[in-house]
């Protein structure tokens, strides 16, 4: 919960460059891990169409297909589905 307002909350790690490896955010897993925070298991990648869409006013459900883009959203349909939304209960 985030004190003092009592509303639930998960961490997400984002902008993670997989191009850097694995190390970074294992370890920020674990620091969250060990603080106690929860966390979404779906890890946001970090891509330069993320930064040229919020310039452009567009969001992930609006990139343009190609093989970027779609790993891209994917990372955000993930999250989404790992939180509950986008489907029947």
């Amino acid at each position: 919960m985030i004190a003092p307002r009592g509303l639930p909350y998960k961490v997400v790690v984002n902008a993670w460059d997989p191009r850097d490896g694995k190390a970074d955010r294992d370890e920020t897993l674990e620091y969250i891990d060990a603080m106690g925070w929860p966390r979404a298991n779906t890890v946001i990648r970090r891509y330069k169409i993320h930064t040229r869409a919020a310039a452009e006013g567009k969001v992930v459900t609006q990139y343009a297909d190609n093989g970027t883009t779609l790993r891209a959203r994917e990372d955000y349909f993930r999250l989404a589905l790992e939180l509950g939304y986008g489907g029947r209960r």
